[in-house]
């Protein structure tokens, strides 16, 4: 899970809160900690290595499906209002 949390904003920085207030032994943290920080570097340099010669065709692309992104994340929006308005009515 420390390693996993490199990728995860929030848990990134009380990665180590979390771990010594559970009790994990440091070395294993360590140890998690930098195969979690190599990976992370690993992924956003080759993301950016491999994107940096096709920019405009992914500005493109975003542009292209901007509408669809915004219909699903108010959809998305909707149903957990729904969701949560349903739940209260529920309750006694």
């Amino acid at each position: 899970m420390v390693a996993v949390a490199r990728f995860v904003e929030g848990l990134r920085q009380f990665n180590g809160v979390i771990a010594g207030a559970t009790g994990m032994p440091w070395r294993r943290f360590v140890t998690a900690n930098a195969l979690g920080a190599a990976a992370w570097v690993g992924v956003w340099a080759s993301a950016g290595y491999f994107a940096g010669d096709h920019l405009r065709a992914i500005e493109a692309e975003l542009h292209r499906y901007q509408w669809y992104a915004v219909a699903a994340g108010a959809f998305a929006a909707l149903a957990y209002v729904g969701w949560r308005l349903t739940r209260r009515s529920e309750r006694p």
